[in-house]
Formats: C-alpha cells, structure tokens, sequence
C-alpha cells in the first residue's frame, strides 16, 4: 500500500512539474514529454481505471495549459505564440499520452505472452538437449554406413555412367531417324516445305525445288512472292497467315495450271509449328498432286448425275428393288405409267403393288432362286412380256427385264426395267393384220400373175408357132416381111412379159439363185452363139476376150448369169449402128474358196449422158424417155440385171460418152469347183440359144397331151416336121388311157387340163411303168412363175419347156430325151386318141 502511494504521488508530482515546465515558452516540450511519463507510472500499479483517468486528466492538463499560454500572450505577457508550434506541441503531447495508455492497456496481454515464451523456450532447451543426443547418435550411424554410403555412390556413378551412353545412343538414333526422315522426305512425291512467321521459307524439300526450278539456297529466305504468280502468292500467304492467327490445320483441294497449261488438282495440307512454350513459330505446308483421283471423282460424280438424269428422264419406268422385293427406287415414267406416287411405294414389295396376283409367285420364286443359290431364273436377265397393274387395278401388257446388281455390302439388289407396250401390241395386232392382208394381197398377185402368165403365153405359143411355121411356106416377099414383123413384135411382147415376170418374182422374193457347177469357157461359148449371129447380122464386129487367169471350173447360178450377160449384149447391139461389140472376163480378186469375176460389155454405140448412167438401172427408166426416142423398151432390163447381180453379191455400174460408146460392167462371186471339165460338162445345163444340130434324131412316137385345139395343131406342125409320129389326147386322162394301150417314145404333156392336169397324170404315167423302162415326160406349160419348174420336175417329169414353144427349144430338147426313151411295151399300137 505504501508503495502505491508512493507511485501516486510521483505520478501527481511529476503531473504539476509537467503543467509548470508546460507554461513556459513553446520551444521547450518538456512538459509535453511528462505527460506520458505520468501515465506510465501509473500504468506499472497494473490498475487500468486509473490509467485512463491519468490520461484524461494529463490530457485535460494540457490543453489547460495551451489555453492559458494562449490567453496570456493575448495579454501581452508572453511573446505571440506560433500556432502551429503550439498545435504540434499539444498534438504530441496528446498522441504520447494515449499512446502510452494504449501501450498499457494491453501490458497485461503482453506479460502473458512474455510467461508463455519463457515456458516454450524451457521446453525448447530441453528438446535441443535430447536433440543432441539425438544427434549424437546419428552421427554415429553416420560413421557406420560411410562405407556402405561410398559404395552405393560408385555404384550410382556406374549407372549415371551407364545412362550417360545410353543417352548418346538415343541422340544417335534419333540422329538416324532424323536423316531417315528426311530422306523419306525427300523420296516421296509429295512436296514438303516449312516458313517462319513472316512466310519466308525455312526448308524446302528436293520435289519441291524441282517443282519450281530453284535449289535450296535460292529459296531458303524468299516468300512466295519471290516463287509465284501475284493471284497465287496472295492466295498462299492468306492461307499461311490463317493457321498462324488460329493455330489450327488447314487443309484443301485447290485448282492450279500444270506446267503444260492443263487444270491440275493439289491437295495442301498446312499445320502450324509451335516451340517448348508453345507459341507458333511458323508453319509446315505438304501438298501433292491428285488431279487424277479428282479427275475420277469428278467422273464419278458427272457419270452419277448422267445416271440420275438417264433414271429421271427415261421414258421406261426404271425401278429399283431390294433383295426382299421392297422398292428402294421409282423414277417420274414409273409414277406416270403405274399411277402411284414415288412416297407411295418406296419401302413396299413390289409385287404387292405392281403385279397381278397371277405373276407374284413367279417373280418372287425367280428373286430367291437368285439370292439362295445365284442362279438367274427365267425373269432375269431376259426381256419378258408380263401383265401389270396400276394403281386404279387395270393390268396391262408390259415388256420388263429383271437385272441383278451386285451392292457393295455383298448383297444384290435388282433393277427392273418396264415398258408399258399395250400401244405397240395394238401396233403389232395392226401390223399382223396388215401383213395378212399383204400376203393375202401377195398371194392373189402371184396367183394372177401365174393365171396372166398362162392365158398370155398360149395364145402367143399359138401366134409365135404358128407364124414360124408359115414362114416356112411358100410366101411372097410381102407375106413374108409382114408375117416377120409380126414374130418381131410377138417376140417384143413375150421378151416384156418375161420381164414382167422376173421383176415380180425378184421383188416377191421368189426367185433364188442356183449353186450348179459349169465349165466357164464352154458356158459363154453357148451362151453367146446366137448373140453373136445377131451383131454380124448388124454388120457389128463381135469379140471376146478371156483372161488366162479366170478358173475354168466354177459353181454358181450359170443361168441367171446368162441371163445378165445376154441383156447388156443385147442392149450394146441394139445402140450401136456400127464399129464393135468386145465381152471381157477378167478375175478381180481370188481366195481359196471364191473368185470374183468382172464382166465387160463395150460398144461404139450412141452412148448415155452423164445424168442418167444412174437412173438407167430404175425400174421402167431409160436414157430417153420423151415421146419422140428412138428405140424401145420398157426399162425393165437394166433393173432386172442389177437385182440379179446383187444376188450374185456383186455390183453393176457403167460408163459412157456420148457418140463414143459405153462399157457396161458387173462383178459376181463364185464358188471355186475342182472337178474335172468332162464331169462339169455332163452337168452344164443347156443354154437357151444354143443351136445345135439334130439330124441324127430318129422318128419317135410322141403322145401329145394338150386342150388347145391351135396348141395341138401347132406342135403336130413342128413335130411332123422332123418325121414324128404323134398321139394327141386332150387331157390327162386320156393320156394316161392311151400309155396303158400303147407304146411311146416321149409325151409331151400339158399341164393345165381338164379333168386330169397334167401333175396327176405323169404321176399316174410313172405308176403304170413297168420295171426297167422308163418313157421321158416333157413339160409343156404356159405357168413360168418360180417353183413350176421344181413342181414339174418332182411330179416325176424329166425336162421343162414353157410356152410359148420355140422350134429349136423343143427339137433340142426331144433329141436329148430321146436317147432316154425306154417304152412301155412294144407291138401293134392301138390308137386311143387322134394320131397325126
């Protein structure tokens, strides 16, 4: 107690010194640095009140003591104070007064912290002292594992050693993958180059260098402005500039021109380059040219959108079908032609839709016969006619065809292919009809031509007979000049029928040509006999000329060959008033099996103007039509002559001038024959102009069979002429009558008659014969369509002659049969019909 009553009064003691050493003058801060001093004093007495009342009470001290500074300098006792002085004074003495109550107040706090520390550092003094010997320990075991401590360490030094070579090792192969690398890089084909961010060129690959015809150095630091067009560089530093800025790839098929000028494809692909810290620090470029790939895939794509159109704008209906038979496919023709809407049927079986109920089964059965076992059934692959069905149910005729398509997924599907034919079966029914009607119209045109061709040949057989027969009487000099131009005008007029005939039998495909071997030499010798009578009675030179080369023994339709040669003789004669008339034969080409030939007619006629050397050969056209010509004809001749030579696979053509002549020319094809010529001659059919002589014929007896009451007295004429003793009967039966009575050398036989014709009778004729003889029957009929002769010929006749008859035809022809006539019987004839 004492010693705080003590503290008390130092504390109020040194708070009066404080106000009196504070009333002096300003410049002293004694009193300011007291204040605090009280209230640290107090504050030691650990009683917190009366530290804040010493605080508020030195506080109040000062300021009382400022303001009665203040008042007396006011009166003039002191100096003028300085007020600011005077305010930093009162501030310090005020800031060290609570500075020290603050201090104080948490003195208490701070004397705890103070015990605390002390305790903790007991506690760390005697943790350091276990430390130690801690410690000491340690260091003993430290001592201890030394030498297992060194030995590890060597070993550590061994395997650092180890790693150290491993790791040279590495930087050597990654050395060689490097150059393996580069020089990958450099074999390909494509092209590798690398820029800084400025896009100048780093690295530039030898493909590269090749392409733009620089080395490395000279590239190593340009841009691309340096290498390449303006519009190009640009294009390139843009596309550089782009993956720098996002730090992405790009990539792109651009089009350039190639070196040759062409367009080329290049595919470029740009990526940037980024160092450890990843930030870009250029760009890698690789491109390589595809212009073939894209060249395909431009294909593809132009043939896909020709496919797409072909399946839009086809006029079938295309539809296409999977493997179980839903529709995948319906092109605008399909919509059209079935009714349906293409949503409608993608996605259903198409036989459901589509197909009558009676045709379902089938092409369901084909599509799986496909599938199962790959066999294409009788729908695919083949165009089928089959009813379908539209959408209102009508069915109609379709013409459709199945084909399997191979998909990538090793599936099939199947594209059907439909057309609608109801219109083109309406066209083929019209056509079927008309056909018939043709035929029907063919067929009585032949059957007219062939009743026309008999009713016209016998009275001109009875004319033509008739007047040669005269004309071997005793005539005067007129009867006889108007009994010739009579046979000339009748033999004009049988020469047009003829034609008549030929033309139609050629147009009506009737006629064909023969394949019979002949000798050529001995052919054309025959064959142009009388013809070359006919110029030497004009006062013409006619000559022949053979080439050594032409084959001797050839097969073909001699004939008709004959029958184009004599034409073009004819006509040269008949336009040529004098000079010459030359037939050359010569071979124009050859192989092992054929020869063609080249026939050639010249003249020294009247010759054909240039115009009209191609309308001579059309049907009724000559080289002068007007009213005013000067020979005849129908024009039908030429037109003959070159349908027969194509059917002998050759051409016809001519050349003129005009009053110099003409050169008529054909070619025909013709088999070569290696028979020997006797054999070809026993085979070569008679000409119709040959002459030969016939005195040796003996007086036969001939049974003649004709209705013609002037026919009969015609051929009686001309047979009793040579001595012949004639039968005549008036039809078939009779004269089938009269061979059973009585013996004959040769019958002459009509075919056309009453009662019997003649086919019934010779086939009737030929049953009654008895064995071992054999009496020849000779055609005589007014019928010369096609196929009359063969009709003769398998009725059991032995030779045919049509109408009208000519002498020599008919006594040539009696002398060849007569050396064949075996008679039936022989005795005492008995007349059965008239004999002459």
């Amino acid at each position: 107690m004492h010693t705080s009553d003590t503290g008390l009064r130092i504390s109020v003691l040194l708070a009066v010194a404080a106000l009196g050493i504070d009333l002096l003058p300003l410049s002293v801060l004694a009193g300011a640095a007291l204040y605090p001093i009280v209230v640290l004093v107090l504050a030691l007495r650990n009683n917190q009140r009366l530290m804040l009342v010493a605080g508020y009470a030195c506080s109040v001290l000062s300021i009382v003591a400022w303001l009665i500074l203040t008042w007396l300098a006011s009166e003039g006792l002191y100096e003028a104070l300085d007020p600011i002085a005077a305010i930093l004074n009162r501030g310090a003495a005020l800031a060290g007064i609570w500075l020290v109550v603050l201090f104080s107040w948490h003195l208490p706090w701070v004397r705890e912290k103070l015990a605390s520390a002390n305790n903790e550092i007991g506690m760390v003094a005697d943790r350091l002292a276990t430390t130690e010997a801690v410690l000491a320990e340690t260091e003993m075991r430290l001592e201890d594992h030394s030498a297992e401590t060194s030995a590890t360490l060597g070993q550590v030094n061994h395997s650092l050693q180890t790693e150290i070579a491993q790791r040279e090792r590495v930087e050597r192969a990654l050395q060689d993958a490097r150059a393996q690398f580069v020089s990958l890089i450099e074999s390909l084909s494509l092209h590798v180059i690398r820029k800084d961010t400025k896009g100048r060129f780093t690295y530039a690959s030898p493909s590269f260098c090749t392409l733009v015809g620089k080395p490395l150095e000279q590239i190593r630091g340009r841009t691309d402005r340096d290498l390449f067009p303006p519009d190009l560089a640009k294009k390139y530093m843009q596309d550089d500039r782009r993956v720098i800025d996002t730090k992405t790839s790009f990539e792109d098929v651009e089009i350039h021109p190639g070196p040759d000028g062409r367009k080329m494809y290049v595919q470029v692909m740009k990526t940037p380059i980024f160092d450890s810290q990843g930030e870009v620090i250029g760009i890698q470029g690789l491109f390589w040219d595809v212009t073939a790939r894209k060249c395909a895939e431009i294909s593809m794509r132009e043939s896909e959108a020709r496919k797409r159109a072909i399946f839009e704008a086809a006029m079938d209906c295309i539809i296409f079908i999977h493997l179980d038979g839903r529709i995948v496919e319906f092109n605008p023709c399909s919509e059209r032609t079935f009714g349906y809407d293409r949503d409608e049927v993608i996605g259903k079986e198409m036989t459901e839709v589509l197909v009558p109920t009676k045709s379902k089964q089938r092409l369901r059965e084909n599509l799986l016969g496909y599938s199962g076992e790959g066999k294409v059934g009788s729908m695919l692959g083949r165009r089928l006619e089959t009813p379908m069905m539209r959408k209102n149910r009508e069915t109609f005729a379709a013409e459709m065809v199945t084909q399997p398509i191979p998909l990538s997924t090793g599936a099939v599907g199947f594209a059907v292919f439909i057309r609608d034919i109801t219109q083109r079966k309406m066209q083929e029914e019209a056509l079927r009809k008309a056909k018939e009607a043709a035929e029907s119209a063919n067929r009585a045109k032949g059957v007219f031509l062939a009743n026309m061709s008999h009713e016209i040949r016998t009275p001109m057989n009875a004319i033509i007979g008739m007047t040669e027969l005269t004309l071997d009487t005793q005539l005067t000099d007129e009867q006889r000049e108007y009994l010739e131009m009579v046979l000339d005008s009748s033999n004009t007029l049988l020469a047009l029928l003829n034609d008549i005939l030929d033309l139609s039998k050629i147009e009506s495909g009737r006629l064909e040509m023969e394949e019979l071997p002949f000798d050529l030499r001995r052919w054309f010798d025959e064959s142009t006999k009388s013809i070359a009578f006919r110029a030497k009675q004009k006062g013409l030179a006619f000559r022949s000329q053979i080439d050594p080369q032409v084959p001797e023994h050839l097969v073909g339709d001699c004939l008709h060959l004959h029958q184009v040669l004599l034409n073009l003789i004819g006509n040269a004669i008949k336009f040529t008033d004098a000079g010459s008339i030359t037939v050359r034969i010569r071979s124009k080409h050859r192989d092992q099996q054929y020869v063609v030939l080249q026939f050639e007619v010249h003249d020294t006629g009247i010759g054909i103007p240039p115009e009209k050397c191609k309308s001579i050969f059309r049907e009724f056209e000559q080289a002068d039509n007007s009213t005013r010509r000067r020979f005849g004809g129908t024009g039908l001749g030429l037109a003959i002559c070159q349908r027969l030579v194509e059917m002998m696979h050759g051409q016809i053509g001519v050349r003129s001038v005009v009053d110099q002549g003409s050169v008529f020319y054909f070619t025909a094809r013709f088999e070569l024959y290696d028979a020997s010529t006797e054999a070809l001659r026993e085979s070569t059919p008679p000409t119709v102009e040959s002459s030969g002589s016939d005195e040796s014929t003996r007086p036969l007896k001939i049974l003649l069979a004709e209705d013609s009451p002037i026919n009969q007295r015609l051929a009686i004429g001309l047979l009793r002429r040579k001595g012949h003793r004639v039968v005549v009967v008036g039809n078939g039966k009779q004269a089938v009558q009269a061979f059973q009575e009585q013996p004959f050398d040769l019958v002459l036989m009509d075919v056309q008659m009453p009662e019997m014709d003649g086919f019934e009778a010779t086939e009737a004729i030929r049953a009654a014969e008895e064995p071992g003889t054999h009496v020849p029957v000779i055609a005589l009929t007014a019928h010369a369509m096609k196929g009359d002769r063969e009709r003769c010929l398998k009725a059991g006749m032995d030779a045919y002659l049509a109408k009208p008859i000519r002498a020599g035809e008919l006594y040539e022809l009696i002398a060849s049969m007569a050396a064949k006539s075996s008679p039936t019987r022989r005795g005492t004839p008995q007349e059965s019909g008239r004999s002459e």
